[in-house]
């Protein structure tokens, strides 16, 4: 996709925009589609994407930068996909802004996850320290 049918800064913005994994030097950047086949759909990609002889070939609609990101380690949680697909039914009838609601959603999914990922490692960490103890105190009963 070219610059030509896309307009930046658009959507709701609050997917993390990384540095591309293609070319490593730019970060991507969020647009919206101004083409007659995909008016006002959300697009991902890099500013390198398609200019001059080092160009790189990352882009991707929405809902495939939501996978990429998952797939990568960039989001955590429940299905990121299902939540935006349950927030678009309700924009009409909620008084709560629909971005924060997804950034609030997006936090509280990613704290499970990172608590979980810190008691296993105090787990490791405990049985480490119980088995050097336990060497120590066999090398001073030797001793």
């Amino acid at each position: 996709m070219s610059g030509a049918g896309s307009s930046s800064g658009a959507g709701a913005g609050w997917l993390p925009l990384i540095q591309c994994p293609d070319c490593k030097i730019r970060q991507i950047r969020q647009f919206e589609s101004t083409t007659e086949k995909h008016p006002g759909w959300i697009l991902y990609k890099c500013m390198n994407h398609k200019v001059g002889k080092q160009s790189c070939n990352f882009w991707h609609w929405e809902a495939s930068y939501i996978d990429y990101l998952k797939k990568h380690g960039h989001l955590r949680g429940e299905s990121v996909d299902s939540k935006i697909v349950e927030m678009k039914k309700k924009k009409n009838t909620t008084e709560v802004d629909p971005e924060d609601m997804m950034k609030m959603l997006l936090l509280l999914k990613s704290l499970p996850g990172d608590v979980a990922d810190l008691v296993a490692v105090m787990k490791i960490v405990v049985v480490l320290l119980f088995t050097i103890l336990f060497v120590l105190v066999l090398i001073l009963v030797r001793m």
